[in-house]
């Protein structure tokens, strides 16, 4: 059984330390005080307890042409050479204000000269960060108007 290590309002520095430190153990994201959360928080916290240690993934930040932050956690080509992107995109915070909300997306990029151009997006899953607990919750949406799991409804209001 891996063991699990929850640490409450660390800084980033601090969180980094302390996850050094037990390597040797999985660890969740650092739980923030509620109103802490940055954007690259909650996708932080979605990597750490959804993705961390799968095969194939990593973590490199981009941002949007708004300036974004996006996480980045897998890239490949397509049978058509063209660039495909799995990552995690902040999305807002939920309807009762009890939580942040991300999409897990796979977005297909072609080449044109200079520009680099998104033709192809797909939802692959929606995910809620509790702002109080730091838990992450997974919807199964992979639309917009997909209305997702009973813990993803309970913990949003949606």
């Amino acid at each position: 059984m891996k063991n699990k290590i929850l640490i409450r309002g660390l800084t980033a520095a601090s969180v980094a330390a302390v996850l050094f430190l037990f390597a040797g153990c999985q660890a969740e994201a650092p739980a923030l005080s509620a109103g802490s959360f940055t954007h690259s928080d909650v996708l932080d916290q979605i990597y750490h307890a959804e993705f961390e240690g799968q095969e194939g993934m990593s973590r490199s930040w981009t941002e949007d042409a708004k300036g974004n932050e996006q996480l980045i956690l897998r890239e490949s080509t397509d049978d058509q050479g063209r660039l495909v992107r799995l990552m995690l995109v902040y999305d807002r915070k939920s309807q009762n204000d009890a939580c942040d909300l991300a999409v897990l997306e796979q977005v297909t990029y072609e080449q044109r000269g200079q520009e680099c151009r998104a033709v192809d997006t797909s939802i692959l899953d929606m995910y809620a960060v509790v702002q109080k607990t730091g838990e992450v919750i997974a919807s199964g949406k992979t639309d917009w108007g997909d209305i997702g799991s009973k813990a993803y409804q309970a913990a949003t209001g949606e």
